[in-house]
């Protein structure tokens, strides 16, 4: 079987999904399912991909996934995507018991939709689409798909101490890279994601941003916080977190977009965003309607997340911490903070020398 840049376009969306289901790449790539069935098992003939069923609770459900021959031939038409030597072993051990189907759905169909603007056109023609027009539509998707990169769940992962040695981690459900942003986009599911678990994942974001962004992303790219809902309670939901995090002087943004697949007639809110700020595409909510390009936005606007309310936050619980460990550093500590003062810089120093206090005694206490 010879194979067509279309086929090489699915291959490529496998190494950046990991896994995906014949209805997920046959809906994406072919404007009918017979033709798109047919492709797929072509190229699983050719054993560039495999059925994947390892913890599926349903014996009739799989995905597909690439085999050594089929990440091979990624790499050579896709250099770019790195991918590495045990990308499918990895792949192998993932578990679909592991990863929440709507998860992985929703992140599929997103990027799914990102890079295969248009189908709609051939699939309402009245008649089978011309093989022209099958290559323009192509040419568009590895455009599209050039412009960004992909990470999936897992594949990004920050983890990084604080000075008292607390461990943290944070795992985007995805990132994707662009020449100038970096954007971790996170899930949030109604009443399984409540706000405590809401604020946490913020509070993490914040902390890697402050100590330990330049070690974990060196190329200095715009850090961009995308938080994917299923509506506008959700959305209100996650502001009301948010408020309580922003200060006057921001250090990346957050951008809450509602991701519904009900409301998905000529593209969902989040698909319409990232294809503006991405690709430099504004879609239209009217099916069927041509995408209008423009200049790609260089400003991704949303909220602001300060990382000094964050860091205070992080303070008073450090402070708590090593007052509940040396009882008589907190002795010391009240006498000195309790003091009235008569200007906020006679105060500030005040604070200082508790600081000092408090910090001479963990160090005494460690060393001996």
């Amino acid at each position: 079987m010879r194979m067509q840049a279309r086929d090489l376009e699915m291959l490529r969306t496998l190494a950046r999904l990991q896994l995906a289901t014949t209805r997920e790449l046959v809906n994406a790539f072919f404007s009918t399912p017979k033709v798109g069935q047919r492709r797929v098992r072509n190229l699983e003939v050719l054993e560039l991909i495999v059925r994947h069923t390892k913890g599926a609770t349903d014996p009739s459900y799989f995905a597909w996934r690439l085999t050594k021959c089929g990440v091979a031939a990624v790499m050579r038409e896709f250099p770019e995507e790195a991918l590495d030597a045990c990308f499918d072993v990895r792949v192998a051990g993932l578990s679909l018991g592991d990863i929440r189907t709507w998860e992985r759905e929703t992140l599929n169909r997103l990027y799914l939709e990102l890079v295969g603007e248009g189908r709609c056109h051939l699939v309402t023609a009245e008649k089978a689409p011309g093989w022209n027009q099958l290559r323009r539509w192509i040419a568009g998707v590895r455009r599209r798909a050039n412009a960004f990169a992909w990470h999936p769940y897992g594949s990004t992962v920050f983890e990084w101490r604080d000075p008292l040695g607390r461990e943290f981690r944070v795992a985007p459900d995805a990132t994707i890279v662009t020449a100038n942003a970096r954007f971790f986009l996170e899930l949030i599911s109604g009443q399984a994601t409540p706000p405590a678990k809401i604020a946490e994942k913020l509070r993490r974001y914040a902390r890697l941003l402050q100590q330990d962004n330049a070690r974990q992303c060196p190329d200095g790219k715009t850090p961009v916080i995308v938080i994917l809902v299923g509506g506008e309670r959700d959305r209100k939901k996650v502001q009301e977190v948010l408020s309580g995090l922003v200060l006057d002087r921001p250090s990346c943004k957050v951008k809450i977009l509602i991701d519904d697949p009900d409301v998905r007639r000529g593209g969902a809110e989040a698909v319409r965003w990232l294809a503006k700020v991405l690709l430099g595409e504004v879609r239209s909510r009217a099916d069927g309607a041509a995408a209008e390009v423009v200049a790609p936005v260089e400003d991704p606007g949303g909220d602001d997340l300060c990382v000094g309310c964050i860091l205070g936050n992080t303070f008073i619980e450090t402070t708590a911490e090593l007052l509940k460990t040396h009882p008589d550093a907190l002795r010391d500590w009240m006498a000195v903070v309790n003091r009235k003062s008569e200007t906020a810089d006679a105060f500030l120093q005040r604070w200082i020398a508790a600081l000092d206090a408090l910090w001479r005694h963990h160090h005494r206490a460690a060393a001996g």
